[in-house]
């Protein structure tokens, strides 16, 4: 029997020293991971430098807006500026042109009145008999 047991041990022996076409060597699978592994760390890698940049240019880009809306508001407040001067003035010349309308009412009520005073005085002198002279 012991002869048995030495046949089984035997070709026990002899298979585990039998690669199996299945089977990766450790060694290999190290190097293959490694591989593997680096190549997508590298993918990775140039995914993220992509999506940096790309996040960087979106920064350039709300940056230049913002800059954009900055010049916008001091332009509006500056319009803003220029129209508060500009009712000003209107305001100041409506009411010296109101201010005028008046006095050349006056003037010419005034001059009507002369004008009527002088008629007045034509027509007495004209009716006196020698009274020119």
């Amino acid at each position: 029997m012991s002869e048995a047991r030495s046949e089984a041990t035997g070709s026990e022996v002899a298979r585990s020293d039998v690669a199996k076409p299945d089977m990766v060597k450790p060694e290999m699978a190290k190097s293959e991971m490694g591989r593997a592994d680096s190549a997508a760390v590298e993918a990775a890698s140039t995914r993220l430098a992509r999506a940096l940049a790309a996040l960087e240019e979106a920064v350039e880009r709300r940056r230049e807006l913002e800059r954009g809306r900055g010049a916008l508001a001091d332009q509006v407040h500056t319009i803003g500026l220029d129209r508060a001067r500009l009712a000003d003035a209107l305001d100041r010349e409506a009411a010296r042109a109101e201010r005028l309308d008046t006095v050349n009412r006056e003037v010419a009520d005034r001059l009507d009145q002369a004008i009527a005073t002088v008629r007045t005085v034509l027509a007495g002198a004209a009716e006196t008999p020698g009274g020119a002279g």
